[in-house]
């Protein structure tokens, strides 16, 4: 962890002159290009590459994984965490008495500072597919914020020794419980900072959850945290952790303690628990809800935005442009998942490499996903299908089939298999419809049922899909 010198500026806005946490932030005034530089991560490319050996080639394409496109809706993260953080920290002023006595629980009056704190605290839902791109829009806008950890020495001639981590990111853990929530941000503080044992502090299982949150508020008040992200919220095991009653209480207490945005990031079907359906979701929602929806027909310009970006990093010797047909395969392919694009893409050019084929068209991205990627045909279906039902098992399928594919080691074909795929197919042999300005995509025949998928998401489902006779249900997908 490196501490950055606070570096004070005189903010634009009045009421947040004077506070020394809000001053040492990046300022408001950057540009959008300046914006769209800060969000934007360019993996290394240059076209000799494309003559370098095969196995060096290989490990060109991993560099695609760390692509990070600034869409429109990271813009707007931007504004709303950034406004959100500068808000938590109102109240939290170092330089103001009652917050110093705060600070130190040296407050008397437990009513004293509880209005502001529960003013100024909120809890944001960012919700969407798996595969939608809201960890890298979360990460993109994490990068530019400036310093996550800022060390004060003095302000306008006055001491000031404090150190100021301006955000909390932790992933929750697989089924994790609440408690599992608070040591994993005991044990982020700790690595951060290096000189903490906060871990080791709160590790009894013993201690109750409150005497957790306590200690959150601790980490929280001593370093002037500003914000606190939980991601895969989906994790969360519900009955480890009381009932759906029992979240929503914790994170409601969490909010009202901490007095700063708490974010909470997820899939659709973990963000129900904080619908209005239940009295403290409501509460909760309060702070609002941002979604990271993916495009729906291939004209979308983020859709556009992705092929184009991806695109420029070929690095098979015989790289092909860009076309309308492409996109519009890579579309019915993906169903506007990004990260399932940038998957197949990634595993296209790597076939296209070992195999001699050199070169990735609209034909061999269908082809590499008949070979490697039609696990994920079924969570494609739920997912076009529009079925709550179905809908709700969409994670599950997302995660097992790509589990499957990742496991995979990448098993070399004939080259005169893979490239009679290619050479042997026109576009007009494409079973897709190409036309721009329309939404086409393919679907099954028969619709899948929930039967279906609930052997699907079986150890060797696939297979069972075939053994129990559903071929006309499920295996029209594959």
């Amino acid at each position: 962890m490196t501490e950055v010198p606070a570096n004070y500026r005189t903010p634009i806005a009045h009421e947040h002159r004077g506070n020394p946490l809000i001053e040492a932030l990046s300022p408001l005034d950057e540009t959008e290009a300046e914006l769209t530089e800060l969000f934007t991560v360019r993996p290394r490319f240059d076209p000799s590459e494309r003559d370098h050996p095969v196995r060096v080639r290989i490990c060109y394409v991993e560099r695609i994984n760390s692509l990070c496109i600034p869409f429109e809706h990271v813009f707007n993260l931007e504004s709303t965490l950034n406004a959100k953080i500068r808000r938590g920290y109102l109240w939290r002023n170092p330089l103001n008495a009652a917050v110093q006595g705060w600070l130190h629980d040296e407050v008397n009056d437990p009513r004293l500072l509880i209005a502001e704190r529960r003013a100024n605290a909120s809890v944001l839902f960012i919700s969407g597919v798996s595969g939608a791109g809201k960890t890298t829009a979360i990460e993109a806008v994490l990068r530019s914020l400036g310093p996550q950890v800022i060390r004060h020495t003095s302000y306008l001639s006055s001491v000031l020794s404090e150190r100021q981590i301006v955000w909390i990111k932790i992933n929750c853990p697989e089924d994790a419980s609440l408690k599992g929530v608070c040591h994993a941000i005991f044990a982020f503080i700790d690595e951060l900072l290096g000189d903490t044992d906060f871990a080791v502090q709160y590790e009894d299982p013993r201690l109750a959850r409150r005497v957790l949150v306590l200690g959150i508020r601790r980490i929280v008040a001593t370093y002037h945290v500003g914000a606190i992200i939980i991601d895969e919220i989906q994790n969360l095991a519900i009955g480890a952790s009381g009932g759906s009653n029992e979240v929503l209480g914790f994170f409601l207490n969490l909010r009202d303690e901490l007095g700063i945005p708490i974010i909470l990031v997820g899939t659709y079907a973990a963000l129900r628990l904080f619908s209005g359906k239940f009295r403290l979701g409501r509460r909760l929602a309060e702070g609002g809800e941002t979604e990271i929806a993916i495009p729906r027909c291939a004209d979308d310009p983020n859709w556009i935005l992705l092929c184009e970006s991806l695109w420029k990093f070929q690095w098979v010797k015989n790289p092909v442009p860009l076309s309308e047909e492409i996109i519009q395969i890579m579309f019915d392919l993906c169903a506007g998942i990004n990260g399932l694009g940038v998957t197949l893409f990634s595993i296209a050019q790597k076939e296209a490499i070992l195999n001699e084929v050199e070169r990735v068209n609209a034909v061999y991205l269908e082809y590499i996903w008949n070979l490697r990627m039609r696990e994920l045909s079924p969570a494609i279906a739920a997912l076009r299908s529009g079925n709550p039902e179905l809908l709700s098992k969409f994670d599950d399928l997302y995660r097992n089939a790509l589990l499957t594919i990742t496991a995979l080691s990448t098993r070399p074909l004939s080259p005169s298999t893979q490239k009679s795929s290619i050479d042997g197919s026109t576009s007009d042999d494409m079973p897709i419809q190409v036309a721009r300005g329309k939404c086409r995509h393919r679907t099954p025949k028969t619709p899948i049922t929930p039967d279906a998928l609930d052997i699907l998401l079986e150890d060797g489902g696939y297979k069972k899909i075939v053994q129990k006779g559903l071929t006309g249900n499920a295996a029209s997908v594959l």
